[in-house]
């Protein structure tokens, strides 16, 4: 589903939730379910577009 062309909202929700649900046993506090969708959002858009976002290549 991360590698999906257009991964949809609901499948990467369900997937921070399940990230959280393993956090939640693992550690005595775990982040908010916001907080690992931010990052989780982030790091498809960061492998999507490689290291060359925000900057111009003449």
């Amino acid at each position: 589903m991360i590698y999906d062309e257009y991964p949809d909202r609901c499948s990467l929700q369900a997937l921070a939730r399940s990230m959280r649900s393993v956090l939640e046993k693992e550690e005595e506090k775990a982040p908010a379910e916001d907080m690992i969708q931010v990052l989780l959002f982030n790091e498809v858009y960061k492998r999507r577009h490689g290291g060359c976002r925000g900057s111009f290549r003449f």
